[in-house]
């Protein structure tokens, strides 16, 4: 079943030759904790998600905001802006129980491996 969700993710823009540490999205149960890890990347302190290479310090940035996360038969497909839905769309509030970790790296590790082949 394909449902849409609003959840808390964060984007991390990384140094796109540090391995495991490429751009990547993260989703949070709440902004709280979000801005929290966002404070720890930008002082070059790793999280439970994201490490901080060493000799890479500061080339981690962070930000965080809502997304609409679409689910299907619990794999993630697709992510939009909150601007990019329809008014009146049917939505439901999530956290990482509707939107697991792994679901979302999984979903991130794809449209990279998809953005290196047609670059290659």
């Amino acid at each position: 079943m394909k449902e849409l969700i609003v959840i808390v993710v964060m984007f991390v823009f990384g140094d796109m030759q540090e391995s495991g540490g490429m751009t990547q999205y993260l989703p949070y149960d709440k902004l709280s904790a979000c801005m929290k890890d966002k404070r720890l990347i930008e002082n070059d302190r790793p999280t439970k998600h994201i490490e901080i290479a060493i000799g890479n310090e500061g080339n981690k940035r962070a930000t965080c905001g809502l997304n609409v996360v679409e689910m299907t038969d619990g794999e993630m497909t697709a992510m939009f802006q909150m601007d990019e839905i329809a008014s009146g769309t049917k939505m439901s509030k999530g956290g990482t129980d509707e939107v697991p970790v792994e679901a979302m790296i999984q979903w991130n590790n794809a449209k990279k491996d998809k953005w290196a082949s047609n670059n290659n």
